[in-house]
C-alpha cells in the first residue's frame, strides 16, 4: 500500500526526520489539526475542535470494541480516535447536520446516492439524512451502475463476467503483515530506523504487524477459502540477505515455504522484489541517492529469482516508484526524511535504473515473466481556465509521465526536464546508456489505483466550492499547482478521493499513449475503522460498495479491449500502514492485534462470491 502524505499544517500524522516527536502532538488545551481526524468527507467536520486531553491516549492492541453510539450533540468516534468520524455519513456538511438519528448505523455516502435534477441528494439507509452534493466526476456516468448490494448466498446470476482465466487475489507486503523483525537472520531496514525514532502514528512499529511470519499456514488456508487463484507478495531484501550481501538461508526457506503452499493451493505466486524495505547498510550509505544501490537490487533480484524461479513465475522488480522517492526524499514523509525534490528526481531515475538491472537478473534466470508495480493517477484541471490545464499537465508529468515515459519510451518528459533543470542532483544523475535498461520491454504493468487527482493553479482562489486536498504538498505548490476537490465530495479517512471512473479512464490512456502491455491491478482499495461488533463480524459495507464500484470501472475497461488479466486487492489482510500505524485498515481479514485472530470480514464473503462467480 502506498504511503500517504500530508498538507504543509498537519503536524500529527506524519512527521519528517526533522520534527521531534514533541512537537508533533498538541500542548494541554489545545486542539489536533483537522488533518488528524481521519474524517470522510470535507469541509472537516467539528471533531477537529476535540482537546488534547482527550484524543491523545494511545489506543489499546486490541480495537475489537464498536465505538460508542453519540449522545445528543455528540459525535461519532473511530477506534483509537475518540470525538472523530470513523465513517462517512452524508454530505460535507457539519458533524451535527451529517449525524444518523440514535440507533442508525451510519452508511457511505457515496454508496446510498440518488438522483435528482442536477444534484446528487446523499441519505442514510434509512433516508433519514438529506442535503445535496455536487454531481460525481463525469466519468462515472459512463460506466455501468453497480448491482444491489450484496449477492444473494448461492445466487449465479452474472451481469458483468470477467474473461476466461482472470486472476483473483490480494496483495500485502513484507514489513506490513510480517513481524518477525529479528528473528532467524533478518537485518534491518530503513523503515525499522524510521518508525522506531518515532515518526509514526502512536509510536506504533512494524515489529510484530500481522504475525505472518509465524502464521503464514493458517493465512495460506485463508487465502484458499477466500478462492483466491493468485497472491502477490513481496520478498524482504532484509530477510534473505546479510549485511555482507550473502545469503540468509533462513529466511530464503521462508518464502519457499511461502511459494510451495501458494501452489499446493492452485494460487499462481506474484513477488515483489523491492516494496520500501532498504536495508539499513544501503540507507547509511546514501539509499536510491547511490547509483550503487541500483546494483545491489540486482544482486538480490538475481539471488532470489535464481533460488525460487521454478516456483514463482511472476516477479515484479519495485513498488510504486514516486511514493518511495518523492515521500522520502522531497516531503519527508517516508525514511529518509529529507526535503529535496532535486534529490528526489535523482533517486527516482536510480530506482527506475534498479528496476532494469533487476529485470535483466530475472531474466537471465530464465525465471518468468517479469513486471514492475506503479502508482498512477489520472489528472484533471479543476475549471477550464489555462492555468489551471497547466497545473495539471505539470502535475500528470510529475506523478505519470515521469516513470511512464522513461519505461515504455526510453526518454524523460522534455517539459519536466525543462522545469527541473537547475535542480541537483536531478536530471543529472542520468547517465548514457540508463535509459535503454529502464526501457527494456516489460511482460506486464503492475497497476496500483486508489483516487483521481483534480489541480488548480496556486494563487487562484476557486471560492468555496472548492477546498485543498492532503494529497497537496511543496512538491505540488513548486510545479505552481495544488490538489482540490469540490466541498462535499467523498474522501476517503485519509484524505483521498473517491473515484471509480478514474480507474476505466487510466486504463485507457494507458492503453491510447503506451500501447497493448498486459496490465494487472495490484492494489486497489478502502481504509476504514473497521471493528467486531456484537455478534462476532465485522460488517464494511461501504469497502463491498468501493470494490464493486472499482470492479464495475475495471469491467467497462476490459469490454473496451484493454488487456487487464487480474485483479488483486489491497489487502488480505488489517496491517501496519507505514506512518499511519494501525489505525487505517484495509483488509479483508479483521486482525486483532492483541491476539492475533482473524475474522474475514463481510467484504471477503463478498469477495468470495465474485471470485467464484467470475464477475459481479
Amino acid at each position: 500500500m502506498s504511503c500517504g502524505s500530508r498538507p504543509a499544517s498537519c503536524r500529527c500524522s506524519r512527521r519528517s526526520s526533522s520534527r521531534s516527536a514533541s512537537r508533533s502532538r498538541p500542548g494541554p488545551g489545545s486542539s489536533w489539526p483537522t488533518c488528524c481526524c481521519g474524517a470522510a468527507r470535507t469541509p472537516r467536520p467539528t471533531c477537529s475542535t476535540a482537546t488534547a486531553a482527550t484524543a491523545r491516549p494511545t489506543p489499546p492492541p486490541s480495537r475489537s470494541s464498536p465505538p460508542a453510539r453519540p449522545s445528543a450533540g455528540g459525535s461519532w468516534s473511530t477506534p483509537g480516535r475518540p470525538g472523530c468520524p470513523g465513517r462517512a455519513t452524508c454530505s460535507g456538511r457539519s458533524a451535527s447536520a451529517a449525524r444518523p438519528a440514535p440507533g442508525r448505523r451510519p452508511t457511505s455516502a457515496w454508496s446510498s446516492r440518488s438522483r435528482s435534477g442536477s444534484s446528487a441528494t446523499w441519505r442514510c439507509a434509512d433516508g433519514a439524512c438529506g442535503g445535496s452534493a455536487p454531481e460525481p466526476p463525469a466519468s462515472l456516468e459512463s460506466i455501468p451502475q453497480p448491482l444491489p448490494n450484496a449477492p444473494t448466498k448461492g445466487a449465479t446470476t452474472v451481469t458483468l463476467r470477467f474473461p476466461e482465466g482472470f486472476l483473483w487475489g490480494a496483495s500485502t507486503a513484507a514489513y506490513q503483515i510480517e513481524g518477525a523483525a529479528a528473528e532467524d537472520g533478518r537485518r534491518p531496514s530503513i523503515w525499522d530506523d524510521f518508525v522506531h525514532a518515532g515518526h509514526a502514528r502512536h509510536g506504533e512499529t512494524g515489529d510484530v504487524a500481522a504475525d505472518h511470519y509465524h502464521r503464514s499456514a493458517s493465512d495460506l488456508d485463508l487465502m484458499a477459502d477466500l478462492g483466491m487463484t493468485a497472491y502477490r507478495f513481496s520478498i524482504a531484501w532484509t530477510r534473505t540477505m546479510d549485511d555482507d550481501g550473502a545469503v540468509n538461508q533462513k529466511g530464503l526457506d521462508f518464502y519457499r515455504r511461502l511459494a510451495d503452499g501458494l501452489r499446493e493451493r492452485g494460487i499462481e505466486p506474484f513477488a515483489t522484489l523491492y516494496h520500501f524495505d532498504l536495508p539499513r547498510r544501503l540507507g547509511e550509505r546514501g539509499g536510491w541517492l547511490d547509483r550503487d544501490t541500483a546494483y545491489r537490487l540486482a544482486d538480490h533480484a538475481d539471488l532470489v529469482s535464481g533460488a525460487l524461479g521454478d516456483r514463482i513465475g511472476h516477479w515484479m522488480t519495485v513498488n510504486e516508484l514516486f511514493v518511495e522517492t518523492f515521500l522520502g526524499y522531497a516531503t519527508g514523509d517516508s525514511p529518509p526524511g529529507r526535503e529535496s525534490t532535486g534529490e528526489a528526481v535523482a533517486a527516482s531515475h536510480h530506482m527506475l535504473l534498479g528496476h532494469g538491472l533487476a529485470a535483466q537478473a530475472v531474466r537471465a534466470n530464465g525465471a518468468g515473466e517479469v513486471g514492475i508495480v506503479t502508482s498512477f493517477s489520472p489528472v484533471r484541471p479543476a475549471t477550464a481556465d489555462p492555468r489551471d490545464a497547466e497545473a495539471a499537465r505539470r502535475i500528470d508529468g510529475l506523478v505519470n509521465r515521469f516513470y511512464l515515459d522513461a519505461l515504455f519510451r526510453g526518454e524523460y518528459p522534455a517539459d519536466l526536464m525543462a522545469h527541473y533543470a537547475d535542480l541537483r542532483p536531478g536530471f543529472t544523475a542520468v547517465r548514457d546508456g540508463d535509459l535503454d535498461v529502464i526501457s527494456a520491454p516489460l511482460d506486464f504493468l503492475g497497476l496500483n489505483y486508489y483516487f483521481s487527482r483534480t489541480v488548480a493553479a496556486s494563487g487562484r482562489d476557486l471560492g468555496p466550492d472548492w477546498v485543498e486536498t492532503p494529497l497537496s504538498t511543496r512538491v505540488e505548490a513548486e510545479l505552481g499547482a495544488r490538489d482540490v476537490v469540490r466541498a462535499g465530495e467523498t474522501l476517503t479517512a485519509i484524505g483521498w478521493p473517491v473515484d471509480p471512473g478514474g480507474l476505466t479512464e487510466l486504463l485507457l490512456r494507458l492503453r491510447a499513449d503506451y500501447g497493448d502491455v498486459p496490465i494487472y491491478i495490484t492494489e486497489n482499495g478502502l481504509p476504514l475503522g473497521d471493528y467486531v461488533t456484537p455478534d462476532g463480524r465485522v460488517h464494511d459495507p461501504e469497502r463491498i460498495e468501493f470494490l464493486r464500484r472499482h470492479l464495475t470501472a475495471l469491467h467497462a475497461a476490459v469490454a473496451a479491449g484493454v488487456d487487464v488479466r487480474g485483479y488483486l486487492t489491497w489487502s488480505l489482510l488489517d496491517n501496519f500502514e507505514w506512518g499511519s500505524g494501525y489505525a487505517p485498515r484495509f483488509g479483508l481479514t479483521f486482525v486483532d492485534y492483541g491476539t492475533q485472530r482473524r475474522i474475514p470480514k463481510d467484504s471477503f464473503h463478498w469477495y468470495r462470491e465474485v471470485i467464484a462467480r467470475n464477475g459481479l
